[in-house]
Protein backbone atom coordinates (compact mmCIF):
# COMPACT_ATOMS: atom_id res chain seq x y z
CA UNK A 1 0.00 0.00 0.00
CA UNK A 2 1.24 3.59 -1.30
CA UNK A 3 1.91 6.26 2.19
CA UNK A 4 0.29 9.72 1.19
CA UNK A 5 1.91 12.45 3.08
CA UNK A 6 0.17 15.83 3.02
CA UNK A 7 1.37 18.93 3.68
CA UNK A 8 -0.50 22.28 4.43
CA UNK A 9 2.14 25.21 4.18
CA UNK A 10 1.39 28.70 5.73
CA UNK A 11 2.81 29.98 2.72
CA UNK A 12 4.28 28.98 -0.50
CA UNK A 13 6.14 25.65 -0.30
CA UNK A 14 9.02 25.98 -2.35
CA UNK A 15 11.51 25.57 0.70
CA UNK A 16 9.06 22.21 1.75
CA UNK A 17 9.32 21.37 -1.73
CA UNK A 18 13.26 21.20 -1.47
CA UNK A 19 13.41 19.85 1.76
CA UNK A 20 11.41 16.84 0.67
CA UNK A 21 13.33 16.60 -2.39
CA UNK A 22 16.40 16.43 -0.15
CA UNK A 23 14.72 13.94 2.58
CA UNK A 24 13.60 11.77 -0.47
CA UNK A 25 17.10 11.64 -2.30
CA UNK A 26 19.00 10.43 1.19
CA UNK A 27 17.06 7.75 0.47
CA UNK A 28 18.14 7.48 -3.35
CA UNK A 29 14.59 7.65 -4.22
CA UNK A 30 13.80 9.24 -7.69
CA UNK A 31 11.05 11.45 -7.74
CA UNK A 32 8.58 12.70 -9.67
CA UNK A 33 7.81 16.49 -9.04
CA UNK A 34 4.14 16.74 -10.18
CA UNK A 35 2.95 19.97 -11.17
CA UNK A 36 -0.24 21.59 -12.45
CA UNK A 37 0.65 23.30 -15.75
CA UNK A 38 4.11 23.96 -17.45
CA UNK A 39 4.30 27.68 -16.01
CA UNK A 40 4.37 26.01 -13.18
CA UNK A 41 7.51 23.46 -14.27
CA UNK A 42 8.88 26.01 -14.78
CA UNK A 43 8.66 28.34 -12.45
CA UNK A 44 10.02 25.86 -9.61
CA UNK A 45 12.59 24.68 -12.01
CA UNK A 46 14.19 28.32 -11.72
CA UNK A 47 13.35 27.82 -7.50
CA UNK A 48 14.37 25.38 -6.66
CA UNK A 49 17.92 25.52 -8.39
CA UNK A 50 18.42 28.51 -5.92
CA UNK A 51 17.53 26.59 -2.40
CA UNK A 52 19.75 26.99 0.78
CA UNK A 53 23.52 27.18 0.21
CA UNK A 54 25.85 24.13 0.27
CA UNK A 55 22.90 21.88 -1.12
CA UNK A 56 21.95 20.42 -4.28
CA UNK A 57 19.28 18.20 -5.52
CA UNK A 58 19.70 17.54 -9.20
CA UNK A 59 17.30 18.12 -11.61
CA UNK A 60 15.66 18.65 -14.58
CA UNK A 61 12.24 19.15 -16.77
CA UNK A 62 10.77 15.84 -18.03
CA UNK A 63 11.19 15.52 -21.88
CA UNK A 64 14.61 15.51 -22.96
CA UNK A 65 16.46 12.99 -23.76
CA UNK A 66 18.40 12.42 -20.86
CA UNK A 67 14.98 11.70 -18.42
CA UNK A 68 16.22 8.70 -17.30
CA UNK A 69 19.22 9.87 -15.38
CA UNK A 70 17.10 12.63 -13.58
CA UNK A 71 16.91 11.76 -9.83
CA UNK A 72 13.80 14.44 -9.75
CA UNK A 73 11.62 14.88 -12.77
CA UNK A 74 9.41 18.12 -13.01
CA UNK A 75 6.39 17.88 -15.44
CA UNK A 76 2.86 18.36 -15.71
CA UNK A 77 2.13 14.82 -16.67
CA UNK A 78 3.33 11.39 -16.00
CA UNK A 79 6.45 11.08 -16.85
CA UNK A 80 8.44 7.58 -15.51
CA UNK A 81 10.99 7.71 -17.36
CA UNK A 82 13.20 8.07 -14.15
CA UNK A 83 12.15 4.95 -12.63
CA UNK A 84 10.20 7.25 -9.85
CA UNK A 85 9.40 5.64 -6.46
CA UNK A 86 8.52 9.12 -5.03
CA UNK A 87 5.61 11.67 -6.05
CA UNK A 88 5.23 14.96 -5.12
CA UNK A 89 2.45 16.55 -6.05
CA UNK A 90 1.90 20.44 -5.81
CA UNK A 91 -1.41 21.97 -4.44
CA UNK A 92 -3.32 22.14 -7.90
CA UNK A 93 -1.74 19.40 -9.64
CA UNK A 94 -3.75 16.57 -10.82
CA UNK A 95 -3.01 12.63 -9.39
CA UNK A 96 -4.74 10.09 -11.60
CA UNK A 97 -5.94 6.99 -9.41
CA UNK A 98 -4.57 4.46 -12.12
CA UNK A 99 -1.03 5.40 -11.79
CA UNK A 100 -0.74 5.93 -8.07
CA UNK A 101 0.07 2.00 -7.27
CA UNK A 102 3.75 3.00 -9.26
CA UNK A 103 4.94 4.72 -6.57
CA UNK A 104 5.86 4.19 -2.74
CA UNK A 105 5.13 7.29 -1.40
CA UNK A 106 2.97 10.45 -2.36
CA UNK A 107 3.51 13.60 -1.04
CA UNK A 108 0.92 16.44 -1.44
CA UNK A 109 2.06 19.85 -0.55
CA UNK A 110 -0.12 22.81 -0.73
CA UNK A 111 -0.68 26.53 0.53
CA UNK A 112 -3.34 26.34 2.86
CA UNK A 113 -3.67 30.66 2.28
CA UNK A 114 -4.83 29.51 -1.44
CA UNK A 115 -8.52 29.07 -1.58
CA UNK A 116 -8.08 27.26 -5.09
CA UNK A 117 -5.02 24.74 -3.83
CA UNK A 118 -6.76 23.90 -0.79
CA UNK A 119 -9.99 22.77 -3.01
CA UNK A 120 -7.87 20.58 -5.09
CA UNK A 121 -5.79 18.98 -1.94
CA UNK A 122 -9.28 18.17 -0.22
CA UNK A 123 -10.17 16.10 -3.64
CA UNK A 124 -6.65 14.68 -3.68
CA UNK A 125 -7.22 13.62 0.08
CA UNK A 126 -11.13 12.07 -0.96
CA UNK A 127 -9.58 10.40 -3.51
CA UNK A 128 -6.45 8.59 -2.43
CA UNK A 129 -8.51 8.27 1.12
CA UNK A 130 -11.23 5.88 -0.59
CA UNK A 131 -8.92 3.81 -3.07
CA UNK A 132 -7.47 2.87 0.81
CA UNK A 133 -4.18 4.15 1.03
CA UNK A 134 -2.83 5.12 4.68
CA UNK A 135 -2.76 8.91 4.74
CA UNK A 136 -1.38 11.55 7.10
CA UNK A 137 -2.12 15.73 7.39
CA UNK A 138 0.04 17.39 8.69
CA UNK A 139 -0.05 21.44 9.06
CA UNK A 140 2.52 24.04 9.66
CA UNK A 141 2.37 26.97 12.24
CA UNK A 142 5.33 29.09 12.37
CA UNK A 143 7.55 26.73 11.45
CA UNK A 144 6.02 23.67 13.57
CA UNK A 145 4.67 20.40 11.58
CA UNK A 146 1.55 19.00 13.56
CA UNK A 147 -0.31 15.91 12.79
CA UNK A 148 -4.02 17.02 12.26
CA UNK A 149 -5.58 13.95 9.95
CA UNK A 150 -5.08 10.26 9.42
CA UNK A 151 -6.95 8.03 7.51
CA UNK A 152 -6.65 4.47 6.68
CA UNK A 153 -4.44 3.45 10.28
CA UNK A 154 -2.27 0.27 9.47
CA UNK A 155 -2.31 -1.87 11.98
CA UNK A 156 0.73 -2.68 14.29
CA UNK A 157 1.39 -6.09 12.08
CA UNK A 158 1.60 -4.21 9.11
CA UNK A 159 4.05 -1.66 10.53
Amino acid sequence: MVKVFFYQSDGPPTKLLFTLLEKSRSQDWNILLSCSDQNEVEFLHEQLWVQPDNHFVGMGIAGSKFDQFQPVLLSDKSHFTNDPQVMIATGNSTIEPDIVDKFTRIMVVFNQNDQKELVASREKWKLLSGLGHHMQLYCQDRNVWTLKAEANQETKEEN
